[in-house]
């Protein structure tokens, strides 16, 4: 076959595994929060969910689910594939270099996941086969998707190699326009794996129980500390006040400085009688004993 039918083969095994971990991604994400009116279309597929693998311990690597990370590789390698194909010969060339040593480090990732599975070390999830399969079935076409022999794209690696440890080449300004199309792939794999790092913990917090019971036993318990009045704090209110409040508030806090339009209120409507006292937490000495002065 000809390296476009590779790069097409390529293409479509690659945006396949990107959808499916993507789908994967989603329900890993919508099973940390609230997963009711997600789709399972692992059951309705296959009559078996996925859900229980997606659960697992196992299944959250580095804080971000193992689908995200194949959405990251399947996102990866079609973006390096992409680039290689809009580029010029030299960046065509550097470009499957690097996307066939990725799919052959992800191939050996995908049948340490599948044996896992067919073994029973976790339960089994037909749609992670799935993907897993596709990531297996991509390998010969990425590999040969730069239309040269696999002794080549061993070179082109040799030569990266001796390129990144400080060799010279032939023409220094496009190598380095290299390194900068790879560096703008390594910025989308970040932006992409922060995404769904702050997703995953969007969901988990908006499926947070707040226990008011704990929370008042926990108040409760905490040790008390004797804080001594401070004749120079700033007050709000006339200091003949019967009523002391003391504060404890961050002027760099949006919602502390929101909470001063209500205490004005307060000392308006019990005239001569409130005056509250502002102490500054956290950069009080006898709020934090990291700082020496106030």
């Amino acid at each position: 076959m000809s390296r476009y039918v590779h790069q097409l083969l390529a293409g479509a095994l690659l945006l396949g595994g990107l959808v499916i971990s993507a789908y994967l991604l989603f329900r890993s994400i919508a099973l940390e929060g609230d997963a009711a009116g997600a789709a399972d279309v692992c059951s309705a597929i296959f009559g078996k969910g996925c859900d229980a693998t997606l659960r697992d311990p196992f299944s959250k690597r580095l804080g971000i689910p193992l689908a995200g990370w194949g959405v990251l590789y399947f996102a990866s390698l079609l973006l390096l594939l992409v680039l290689g194909r809009v580029l010029d010969e030299g960046f065509r060339r550097a470009t499957h270099a690097a996307a066939a040593l990725l799919v052959l480090v992800g191939g050996a990732v995908s049948v340490g996941l599948v044996a896992s599975l067919v073994a029973g070390a976790f339960p089994l999830c037909p749609l992670c086969l799935v993907v897993n399969g596709l990531n297996l079935l991509v390998v010969v076409p990425v590999v040969r998707a730069g239309g040269q022999p696999f002794r080549e794209v061993a070179r082109d690696w040799g030569r990266g190699l001796r390129y990144l440890g400080g060799a010279k080449v032939a023409d220094p300004l496009a190598a380095r326009w290299r390194v900068v199309g790879f560096l703008c792939v390594g910025l989308a794999f970040v932006a992409i794996y922060q995404w769904i790092l702050i997703e995953g913990d969007r969901a988990a917090a908006r499926n947070k129980e707040i226990d008011p019971a704990q929370v008042v036993a926990s108040f409760e318990a905490a040790p008390r500390v004797e804080i001594p009045a401070d004749p120079e704090a700033p007050v709000l209110g006339p200091p003949t006040g019967r009523v002391e409040v003391v504060v404890f508030s961050d002027a760099f806090c949006p919602h502390c400085r929101a909470f001063w339009a209500d205490a004005k209120q307060l000392v308006a409507r019990y005239r001569g009688a409130v005056r509250i006292v502002f102490r500054h937490f956290p950069l009080d000495p006898p709020c934090n004993a990291s700082v020496p002065k106030p």
